[in-house]
């Protein structure tokens, strides 16, 4: 109740278009999963391992992720016997049956310890989640609820024109409903979208680094073989020349003599089978 109300406030604050609660915000990695089956009259497919959350009414309107069937989950609706699929789950679940008005239980004990069974009231558009390069996860998401409290604290989501309107509204909010409460961490999307991408950028970088090294590494142990072998074939060089044999010709040996070095290098070991 004291988060509906803190949502139902923000929502009346100047320049917020929508607000919601979440259990799991996007863009930080992290996504819980579980085992689930599919309910369409009498028959029963699964399991199917699928992302989970649970939200609020209005994140679909505050995520501006499309309903493409159905609803929204409504502020009466607090417990785990509805649920809504994304379009990527709908499809795999009930394939070319309607999903809408079908059911779908957990099967993951570890996760549901007490089994879940929900009826589909919606479809909402695939969105990615846990990290922006991977695809989009198939996804079911259930009301907010007890279980949800019982996980810790939830986040607030507040779609504004900016970042200093959504922390005014919320500030003006809490002080209004529960004034004890510390102010905590604010992060827009684009904020959280940055950091995921700085650190695979950071792993990419660290990697390009490590590579180019490896490559002069190599660059330097073929010049010093070369070189190597040119000084110990110096005497037969000096022969060559003596006998007529036309610069090039000996650049032309000593270039080969390289290249055999770079092929072997690249072909690598060769696997060998052993028989009896």
């Amino acid at each position: 109740d004291l988060y509906q109300r803190m949502v139902d406030r923000i929502n009346q604050m100047p320049g917020v278009e929508s607000a919601a609660v979440t259990w799991m915000t996007p863009m930080t990695g992290i996504q819980a999963t579980g085992m689930f089956q599919a309910i369409s009259g009498a028959d029963v497919t699964g399991d199917w391992r699928l992302a989970y959350n649970d939200v609020g009414p209005g994140y679909f309107r505050t995520m501006k992720t499309a309903i493409l069937s159905g609803r929204e989950f409504q502020a009466n609706e607090r417990d785990r016997s509805v649920c809504i699929v994304n379009q990527s789950a709908a499809e795999l679940l009930f394939a070319h049956r309607q999903a809408v008005g079908s059911g779908v239980r957990s099967t993951d004990t570890s996760q549901f310890p007490h089994p879940v069974t929900c009826r589909i009231i919606g479809i909402a558009e695939d969105a990615k989640f846990a990290m922006l390069r991977e695809p989009p996860p198939k996804t079911i998401y259930f009301p907010l609820n007890k279980e949800t409290m019982h996980a810790g604290n939830l986040v607030f989501l507040i779609n504004s024109q900016t970042k200093v309107q959504s922390i005014a509204a919320y500030r003006k909010a809490l002080s209004e409903i529960a004034p004890s409460v510390p102010l905590v961490l604010f992060a827009t999307l684009e904020e959280q979208m940055d950091a995921a991408l700085g650190s695979q950028s950071l792993v990419t970088a660290i990697t390009d680094f490590f590579g180019a090294l490896a490559l002069l590494l190599s660059a330097i142990s073929v010049y010093g073989l070369l070189a190597s072998s040119v000084a110990q074939r110096t005497g037969e060089i000096g022969i060559r020349i003596a006998l007529g044999a036309r610069p090039h010709a000996v650049v032309t040996m000593i270039v080969s003599d390289a290249l055999r070095l770079v092929g072997a290098g690249a072909q690598g070991p060769r696997s060998r089978r052993c028989t009896r």
